[in-house]
């Protein structure tokens, strides 16, 4: 395949799943003599969406082939990477924010997301306010009760 079509070949193979194939066809254009100007930026957007689907074994070789410098925020890729591997912690809140959306309103315990929110406050503030505000949101009609 000449370029144009090994890269409209990558965009219909992403586009319908095939991680690991749009992979292998980035790598087979990066190192091609006769594309001096390829965009590693294709393999942000593909480590992006591979993320998204959750395979994050295939996001990680993905990930080896981009250079830090064009990353807009390496910490925040870091991070990502760090919450979406098999953490317990996130597992266990995904849980708990999950029990809250379906719980009744008229539940006597703070719900979750409030509670969180109050022992973030000294530990976590950007969380604390994070948090508040999903509360607040989420909840609109709610008034306080004396």
């Amino acid at each position: 395949m000449n370029i144009d079509q090994l890269f409209a070949a990558y965009h219909r193979c992403e586009r319908f799943g095939l991680r690991e194939l749009a992979f292998d066809m980035l790598k087979d254009l990066e190192r091609r003599p006769d594309n001096h100007d390829f965009d590693k930026g294709h393999f942000v957007d593909l480590m992006d969406s591979t993320m998204v689907a959750g395979d994050m074994a295939l996001a990680e070789q993905i990930r080896q082939h981009i250079p830090v410098d064009i990353l807009i925020e390496p910490e925040l890729t870091q991070l990502q990477f760090e919450l979406l591997q098999d953490n317990e912690t996130m597992k266990k809140l995904d849980v708990l924010l999950r029990r809250e959306m379906t719980r009744p309103d008229d539940h006597l315990l703070d719900p979750p997301l409030i509670d969180l929110s109050y022992k973030f406050e000294k530990t976590f503030p950007a969380l604390n306010i994070v948090f508040a505000r999903a509360f607040i949101i989420a909840n609109p009609d709610r008034y306080h009760r004396q």
